[in-house]
């Protein structure tokens, strides 16, 4: 994994465990905007949990899961274009 991978899966991973806990110590509204926080942070993977109950923990941590994974991914094939990319420049 590059740097930036590691950076953005370290902060997107913070925002959903922040979200999560939120949910589960029902405190204000997060009890019902957690799960719609992290589908609004995390489309078009996210999105997937809308077939899910709104608001459940399982939502929740389902759409913070998805988020995630869709980040470090987006963010590794950016940092490998951008290293091919200098290395095509360089030649």
């Amino acid at each position: 994994m590059h740097r930036p991978t590691i950076i953005v899966g370290i902060a997107y991973g913070a925002w959903v465990i922040l979200a999560t806990v939120l949910k589960g110590l029902t405190i204000g509204d997060w009890t019902a905007y957690a799960h719609l926080a992290l589908v609004v942070t995390g489309p078009p993977a996210a999105l997937f949990t809308l077939y899910l109950p709104n608001g459940t923990f399982s939502s929740t941590v389902a759409a913070g899961v998805l988020g995630w994974v869709q980040w470090v991914v987006v963010a590794e094939l950016l940092a490998r274009s951008s290293l091919r990319r200098r290395a095509h420049d360089d030649a």
